[in-house]
């Protein structure tokens, strides 16, 4: 499973986001998550991946894909 593959799955399992509405190039603030799910999504993705996400980096990654790349990059 790809890594977009799996952001899109915890945004549908999670969150309840419509899998069509999600592509990669969503932009993240479309999504509908208010701050505190931003943090949750955060914390998820840091557990699911094994990489560290600044705060300031899902502020900063405006599509899903820019966001997937930082993701793989395992920055």
């Amino acid at each position: 499973m790809s890594a977009f593959e799996k952001l899109s799955s915890i945004l549908v399992e999670q969150f309840g986001i419509s899998k069509e509405s999600i592509s990669t190039t969503t932009p993240i603030e479309e999504l509908g998550l208010d701050s505190l799910e931003i943090m949750d999504l955060v914390v998820i993705l840091e557990d699911e991946f094994g990489v560290s996400i600044d705060d300031n980096q899902i502020y900063a990654s405006n599509q899903l894909g820019e966001l997937v790349n930082f993701i793989e990059r395992g920055e």
